[in-house]
């Protein structure tokens, strides 16, 4: 699985976003909330490593199995759009969206990590998918001592994290162009 600088990273596309038609009618308050809910949502499918070692022998809370199911991420979106509705008043319907498709981004990630895969599809189907050509070399926590395999990590990592940087940059100053122009 990638670490929480891959999955945390992701958030950098918010940059932009914040001035995008779907969040005008936020407040600065309001948008830093469902920032941080995004990024929240964004490392919330690895929770299961707590559970793990709070139930040691439930077969279900093993790492890549039910917390990394699209249904679970689906049902997730409610409880996370429920929440912003009823304290902040934000759109059901976006926030949904917002919930659901962040955690939704963590599991396709871990689809395209080197690995045993996730259960992506559970629970109508129960194996494990994974990509045979990975994009993330993954974090290796059994293995604390492998310098060189955490460095592989963590410098495609910070480049994924660049990468998240640059396009969310890119498309915020093109919103502004394009607002300044129009």
């Amino acid at each position: 699985m990638p670490s929480p600088i891959a999955h945390g990273s992701v958030c950098l596309l918010t940059r932009g976003l914040g001035k995008s038609r779907a969040f005008a009618g936020l407040d600065a308050g309001q948008w830093r909330v469902v920032k941080w809910g995004m990024l929240f949502s964004l490392v919330l499918p690895d929770v299961d490593f707590a559970l793990r070692a709070m139930w040691p022998g439930v077969a279900a809370f093993e790492h890549g199995m039910v917390m990394h199911s699209f249904a679970v991420a689906a049902v997730y979106g409610l409880f996370f759009a429920g929440l912003l509705r009823m304290v902040w008043r934000l759109p059901l319907l976006l926030m949904w969206c917002v919930g659901t498709g962040c955690y939704t981004v963590h599991i396709v990630m871990d689809m395209l990590t080197r690995g045993r895969g996730v259960m992506a599809f559970w629970p109508v189907f129960e194996g494990r998918i994974a990509s045979p050509m990975p994009l993330f070399y993954g974090a290796n926590h059994s293995r604390p001592w492998a310098i060189g395999l955490h460095m592989i990590t963590l410098v495609t990592e910070l480049m994924f994290a660049g990468a998240m940087w640059w396009i969310g940059g890119y498309f915020g100053k093109k919103k502004v162009e394009h607002a300044l122009s129009g």
